[in-house]
């Protein structure tokens, strides 16, 4: 088994991947309540 410590969590960088995803997930879901989502949206993703 192997009984090396892990290295201690990095809160800052926790905070910011999440933000970011949360952000992220809710400006997507915001923009396409507002403003819809064209074939053009769809064919370039």
């Amino acid at each position: 088994m192997d009984t090396a410590k892990k290295p201690p969590v990095i809160w800052l960088n926790v905070a910011i991947f999440l933000g970011t995803f949360i952000l992220a997930t809710v400006g997507v879901a915001w923009y396409g309540m507002v403003e819809g989502y064209s074939l053009a949206h769809w064919v370039c993703w």
